[in-house]
């Protein structure tokens, strides 16, 4: 924390282009950093029994307005259209609701991660019974069909991408740990995708009540 803090200090005081140029690199890196460790510290916790869900009723549609504006900027800067249909936006939901924001939060980033410049990311919501289905959806890079599922497997990177800065982005964790703490909620999640270069939708869903 204090490096990016340091690095943004000095960022503030008119730092020529070369070296804003670095230190934009250092606060990224220690950003990346500082969620590695993160994602590290959760894969620990659950392989070791210890990840709690700490439970209560929360309306979901907060939860995905809260998160928005931080994420628009995110996606203003790569050129990204975000769109937020807010249909069931009232559904309430018994969960720990840091750890579904963990989850929503991991796939929105991936999806503006691999969706380029004048691309689309929507967010959406619907009800099928008792449950509350969320959907992420982006005209990125696509999956490969035969990825769908082991993309949720601990340190499981894309191999059929072909672009190979995409390949190797991120660590292959933030998806086993979001299907972790899916399961737990008593959901299920899942991708579809019509194949690479065609975009692709994450979705969850969790137990919830409907107004």
């Amino acid at each position: 924390a204090s490096i990016r803090g340091f690095s943004e200090l000095l960022l503030k005081k008119n730092a020529g282009e070369k070296e804003a140029r670095y230190l934009k690199n250092i606060v990224t890196s220690t950003d990346q950093l500082g969620r590695l460790i993160a994602d590290l510290t959760d894969v620990a916790m659950i392989e070791a029994g210890k990840l709690k869900i700490e439970r209560a009723r929360f309306a979901f549609g907060a939860l995905i307005s809260g998160l928005l504006p931080s994420m628009e900027v995110i996606a203003r800067g790569k050129g990204v259209v975000l769109k937020y249909d807010r249909v069931h936006s009232e559904a309430v939901v018994d969960g720990d609701k840091f750890r579904l924001s963990q989850v929503l939060q991991n796939l929105l980033n991936n999806a503006v991660k691999f969706t380029p410049a004048g691309g689309l990311v929507e967010v959406g919501t619907r009800a099928e019974g008792r449950w509350l289905i969320v959907n992420v959806k982006d005209s990125g890079a696509g999956i490969h069909p035969s990825e769908t599922r082991k993309i949720f497997e601990k340190f499981y990177q894309a191999r059929h991408q072909k672009d190979e800065k995409l390949r190797k982005l991120g660590w292959g964790l933030g998806l086993s740990i979001a299907r972790e703490i899916i399961v737990r909620h008593g959901g299920e999640i899942g991708a579809t995708s019509a194949g690479l270069g065609k975009g692709s939708t994450f979705w969850f869903k969790v137990p919830a009540v409907f107004p």
